[in-house]
C-alpha cells in the first residue's frame, strides 16, 4: 500500500523539476486530484469551521490574480496550481468544497486537502480541519458527482488517468506532537515517527481494474490498482493502521491471515463473523498490534470469492536488534501463488451456487499474477540473481480452491519457516503448499549461470473431481548467464498431481526448532469430522449435483450458515439474542466408518449457526477427521485468531488408544492452517487465551462456501486484559 503512495509523492517530485519548455515532453495528464494539508489546500476550510486555518485574508493571496485571498495559504499560486498549468491542464485547481464549481473543474480535478491535518487523526481535532484519513470520503462524493457529468465508464477513465498529488504529515510533527504535545505522552519522537509513517504507508482502495491475461481483458476487484495487492512490511511490535476505502460493486472485508488479533477481533475480517462487511462507498480502519510474531503472513479478502484476487503478501520482520535464525540472505522475494479465471471470479461463484454444481476449475495458476511462458498471451517474473549468492523465498499460496507443489529447476531449497513460525531447517526439492499457508525457503544460486524456471501445479487429492492440470512459471535469472542467446530455461520436475507420498513425506519434516511447551492437561477434547455431502433437492436447473443433488460441506454433520442481519462478534458482545446457539457437538452426532463406503443415509448434514464455547485458559485438543462421505480430500484447515501446535498425523481413522503414543509433544509444528491428509486425520492443541469469535474452516472457498466450517466463542477471563476490547467507532454496519 506504500508503493502507490510512494509513487505519488516522487511524481510530484519529478514533475517540480521538469523545464518548462519542453511541453512535448510532458506527461498527458487530463486530470489532477490534491489530498493533504495546507500546502496543497487550495481553499477548502473556507468552507468548514475550522478554528486558525483559513487562508482568505491579507497578507495571503497578494501576488494571487487579482490580489485575491483565496484560501490558499501563499501570496500567489500553492505547488498543485503551477504544477497543473505547467501541464496545461487548468491554471488553478479548485477547491472541492467550493459551491460554485463548475462541470469543467470537475472533470479536470480539485483539490480535497485540508490545511491544519495530518496522517494522525488527532492532528485536526484542536482546529476542526478535514484529516487525511477522510479525504477519500470527499473523493467517493467527486466521482459520484463525476459520473452524473458524463457516465460511470468514463468516469472511471478519468480518474484512472488522473494524477494524484498527497502532501502531509508537517501539521503531525510541529504542532501534535511538540506544540500542543498531544501525543507526547504516549510516544518518543522515533515511535511516533514509525506511528505516523505507518499510517500514511497503509491506506487500501479497493477498486475494480482491467487486467489482461491469457489474451483476454476483464475488470477485477484489486487493492490501489495493483494484482497482487501491495505487499506490507512491519516489525514484531509494531501497531498496523490500515484504512481500507471500498470503491468496488461488492461488499468486503480484509482478513489478515494469521496475525493472532490479541483481544482485537473486530479486525480480524471475516465476514458477518467479526465485523458486517463494508459496503460500496463506505470506509473501515483496521487497526491492532503485532505481539510476539514475525515471518510471512498475508492479507486477503474474506467476502465472497473476492480473495481471488484481492491479496497481497504481510510480512513481519524481527525487532530492531535482533536477527533471523539463519544466516541472514542476500535478497528476500515475496513469490504469491495464485489462480486466474477467464470470468469474473463472483459469476463463477453465482454460477455454481444456483445449479448446486461444483465450480469451474480456474483457468490458470500464477506467480505474483503472472501465468508464465507455458500459457498464451504469456507474461513472465523474472527474479535476477548473482551466482554464489543466498535468497529468502517468501512463499504464499493464495489460490482460492487449490493445493499447489512448488519447485526451483535444479535448485534445493532449505524450509526455514511454516506459517510465520520458524522450522527446524531442513532441504527438499519440493514444497506443497495448501491454500492460505505460507513457507520461507533459502535458496543459493550456486549451479550453472542460466536461466531456471520456478514453477507451481497443482496437487489434487480427491479421486474424480475436476482441477485445473496447468503449470505456471517465473524464471530465476543469473545475471552472469550468457546474453543474446534465447534458450528455454530448464523446468522443474514437479510430481504427479495425486503424488500423497510426497506430500506425507515434506509435511512429516516440518517440526519447530526446538522444544515447546505444548498443552499436556486437556480441558476441551474435541473430535470434528469434515467432508463434502450432498442435500437432496428436486431434478432441475437448480439440482445440478451428482445424481439429483446439491453440493453441501459440513463439520461433526453442521453446515455452517452465517448470519446476516449482524455479526457473531456483535451479537456475543452486545448479547444479541437468536443469532447463533451453543450447541455445536464436540463429537460426531453418529460414529462411523469415517474413510471407507458410506451410507448414503449420513450424507445429508443439517444447517445452522452453531458455536462452541471455550472458557478462558482452557487447554484444547482438536482430531480432524477427514471423511468419504463424498469422496475424501485433503483439507486446508484454518484458526482464525489462533495458532496451534500440530502434535499427530495419519492415514485411516484416528484411534485414540493407538495414535496418541505417537504424538510428537517434543517439538511439533507451530501452524495457523494444517492439511488435514486426505482419507486421514490430523491432531492440534493450543490455549484458549484469546477472546472472541474465532472462525474455524476449510480455505478451499468452495468448501467454504458449501459450509464447511464452524466458529469458537472464546469466553473473557478476568479483568480488562482478558477480555474483549469494545468495538471501534467506524465498525461497518449490517
Amino acid at each position: 500500500m506504500s508503493l502507490e503512495i510512494f509513487f505519488f509523492l516522487l511524481l510530484q517530485v519529478s514533475l517540480l523539476n521538469l523545464n518548462p519548455c519542453a511541453g512535448k515532453d510532458l506527461p498527458k495528464f487530463q486530470t489532477i486530484l490534491i489530498f493533504g494539508d495546507s500546502t496543497v489546500d487550495t481553499g477548502n476550510n473556507n468552507y468548514i469551521p475550522t478554528i486558525i486555518s483559513k487562508g482568505n485574508h491579507p497578507p495571503y493571496g497578494q501576488d494571487f490574480p487579482g490580489r485575491e485571498a483565496t484560501g490558499r495559504f501563499s501570496n500567489g499560486k500553492l505547488v498543485p496550481d503551477l504544477v497543473a498549468s505547467m501541464l496545461g491542464i487548468k491554471e488553478t485547481v479548485p477547491p472541492f468544497l467550493d459551491p460554485n464549481l463548475t462541470n469543467e473543474d470537475l472533470i479536470t480535478g480539485v483539490s480535497f486537502a485540508s490545511a491544519g491535518s495530518g496522517y494522525d487523526e488527532v492532528t485536526s481535532l484542536e482546529d476542526g480541519s478535514i484529516p487525511v484519513s477522510q479525504q477519500p470520503g470527499m473523493f467517493q462524493n467527486y466521482v459520484d458527482r463525476l459520473k452524473g457529468i458524463v457516465g460511470e465508464e468514463m468516469a472511471t477513465n478519468i480518474t484512472n488517468g488522473a494524477l494524484v498529488i498527497i502532501n502531509a504529515g508537517t501539521n503531525d510533527f510541529v504542532f501534535n506532537f511538540y506544540d500542543l504535545a498531544t501525543r507526547t505522552p504516549y510516544f518518543t519522537i522515533n515511535g511516533y515517527q514509525d506511528f505516523v509513517l505507518n499510517k500514511f504507508q497503509n491506506f487500501v482502495k479497493v477498486q475494480e481494474t482491467p487486467v489482461t491475461r491469457l489474451c483476454k481483458t476483464h475488470n477485477i476487484i484489486t487493492v490501489n490498482g495493483q494484482f497482487p495487492g501491495p505487499t506490507l512490511e512491519v516489525r514484531n511490535g509494531d501497531t498496523l493502521v490500515v484504512e481500507v476505502l471500498n470503491s468496488a460493486r461488492y461488499n468486503v472485508t480484509i482478513h489478515w491471515h494469521g496475525i493472532r488479533q490479541m483481544r482485537t477481533p473486530w479486525a480480524d475480517g471475516p465476514e458477518y463473523v467479526t465485523q458486517c462487511p463494508i459496503k460500496p462507498g463506505a470506509s473501515y480502519t483496521y487497526r491492532f498490534t503485532i505481539e510476539n510474531q514475525e515471518g510471512t503472513l498475508w492479507w486477503h479478502a474474506h467476502s465472497r470469492w473476492l480473495r481471488a484476487t484481492v491479496y497481497g503478501a504481510l510480512i513481519i520482520y524481527p525487532k530492531l536488534g535482533t536477527t533471523y535464525p539463519f544466516p541472514k540472505p542476500k535478497h528476500e522475494i515475496p513469490l504469491l501463488l495464485g489462480e486466474w479465471w477467464n470470468r469474473d471470479p463472483i459469476s463463477v461463484l453465482r454460477q455454481a451456487l444456483f445449479t448446486g454444481a461444483a465450480p469451474n476449475v480456474s483457468d490458470a495458476y500464477t506467480i505474483n499474477g503472472q501465468t508464465g511462458d507455458l500459457y498464451p498471451c504469456k507474461g513472465t517474473v523474472r527474479f535476477p540473481v548473482k551466482y554464489g549468492e543466498t535468497i529468502l523465498l517468501r512463499i504464499i499460496n493464495a489460490a482460492l480452491n487449490q493445493q499447489l507443489f512448488f519447485s526451483v529447476a535444479n535448485h534445493r531449497l532449505t524450509v526455514v519457516e511454516a506459517d510465520a513460525a520458524y522450522t527446524k531447517p531442513f532441504t527438499t526439492s519440493t514444497l506443497m503448499l495448501g491454500p492460505a499457508q505460507t513457507t520461507n525457503v533459502l535458496l543459493t544460486a550456486d549451479q550453472t549461470p542460466g536461466r531456471y524456471y520456478m514453477a507451481a501445479r497443482a496437487y489434487a487429492s480427491a479421486q474424480n473431481a475436476p482441477f485445473d492440470n496447468t503449470t505456471t512459471t517465473a524464471i530465476l535469472e543469473y545475471k552472469s548467464a550468457r546474453k543474446g542467446v534465447p534458450s528455454r530455461p530448464t523446468l522443474p520436475r514437479l510430481p504427479a498431481y495425486n503424488d500423497t507420498a510426497t506430500v506425507s513425506a515434506f509435511t512429516a519434516q516440518i517440526k519447530s526448532p526446538s522444544k515447546v511447551e505444548v498443552p499436556t492437561q486437556i480441558d476441551e477434547n474435541l473430535f470434528f469430522t469434515i467432508g463434502l455431502g450432498f442435500v437432496n433437492c428436486t431434478p432441475g436447473p437448480r439440482c445440478q449435483g451428482p445424481n439429483n443433488t446439491r453440493f453441501a460441506a459440513s463439520m461433526n454433520n453442521i453446515s455452517f450458515v452465517l448470519p446476516r442481519k449482524t455479526s457473531l462478534l456483535q451479537a456475543y458482545y452486545q448479547n444479541i439474542p437468536g443469532v447463533y446457539t451453543t450447541d455445536f457437538p464436540a463429537v460426531p452426532p453418529i460414529k462411523f466408518n469415517y474413510t471407507g463406503n458410506v451410507s448414503r443415509a449420513l450424507w445429508q448434514p443439517r444447517f445452522g449457526t452453531k458455536l462452541y464455547k471455550l472458557k478462558f485458559g482452557s487447554s484444547v485438543q482438536i482430531v480432524l477427521q477427514d471423511t468419504a462421505i463424498f469422496t475424501t480430500d485433503d483439507h486446508p484447515i484454518h484458526l482464525h485468531g489462533y495458532h496451534f501446535y500440530v502434535v499427530g498425523q495419519g492415514t485411516g481413522n484416528f484411534n485414540p488408544r493407538r495414535d496418541t503414543a505417537s504424538f510428537n509433544l517434543i517439538d511439533p509444528p507451530q501452524r495457523n492452517t494444517i492439511d488435514v491428509p486426505v482419507g486421514g486425520w490430523a491432531v492440534l492443541r493450543f490455549v484458549a487465551d484469546n477472546p472472541g469469535v474465532w472462525l474455524f474452516h476449510c480455505h478451499i472457498d468452495a468448501h467454504l462456501t458449501w459450509g464447511l466450517a464452524m466458529s469458537f466463542l472464546v469466553e473473557n477471563g478476568v479483568g480488562k486484559l482478558q477480555s474483549v476490547e469494545p468495538p471501534p467507532a467506524d465498525l461497518p454496519p449490517c
